[in-house]
C-alpha cells in the first residue's frame, strides 16, 4: 500500500480539482495526452495493486510499516488479522476497490475530467471500507 497504491492514488485524487479564489474559479486537470496518460498509468497501478491484495498470504506491509497508520485508520497488521478471519469479505471489498479504480482508468483514457469527482468519491469510499477504524467497518 505505502509503496504502490498510496503514491498512485495521490496522482489520481489530485488529477482534477477546482478552487474558488477571490478572482474566480481555478480548475486543475490534465491538459495534454501525456498528462492524461500519466493519470491513467497511476490508476492502472492501483488496479494491479488490488490484484496483489487479493493474493492469499501476501503481507500488506513490511514489518517496519505494519503498525503505521493515520489517525482513525487501522494499521496494516490489524487489517491483516481481520482479513484472516474473513477472507470472503476482504475479497469482496478488494474487488469493489478495483472496480472503483478501474472507473478512473476509463475516465482518464476518455479524458473525462467531469467524471473525476464521482470517481474519486468511489475510490475514497472503497478505501475507507477497509481502513477506517469504526464499528461499521465490514471487516470487524
Amino acid at each position: 500500500m505505502a509503496t504502490m497504491i498510496s503514491p498512485a492514488s495521490k496522482v489520481v485524487f489530485d488529477a482534477v480539482s477546482s478552487e474558488v479564489t477571490p478572482t474566480g474559479t481555478v480548475e486543475k486537470f490534465p491538459k495534454s495526452d501525456a498528462e492524461w496518460a500519466a493519470v491513467k498509468r497511476q490508476a492502472l497501478l492501483m488496479v494491479e495493486g488490488a490484484d496483489l491484495l487479493l493474493t492469499p498470504g501476501r503481507a500488506f506491509a513490511s514489518p517496519e510499516e505494519a503498525q503505521k497508520h493515520a489517525d482513525g485508520e487501522l494499521p496494516p497488521a490489524e487489517i491483516e488479522k481481520r482479513v484472516a478471519k474473513d477472507r470472503q469479505t476482504w475479497n469482496a471489498l478488494t474487488v469493489a476497490f478495483r472496480k472503483a479504480v478501474n472507473d478512473a482508468v476509463v475516465a482518464a483514457a476518455a479524458k473525462r475530467k467531469n467524471d473525476f469527482s464521482a470517481v474519486n468519491e468511489g475510490i475514497d469510499t472503497a478505501c475507507e471500507n477497509c481502513h477506517l477504524d469504526r464499528k461499521s467497518t465490514r471487516l470487524n
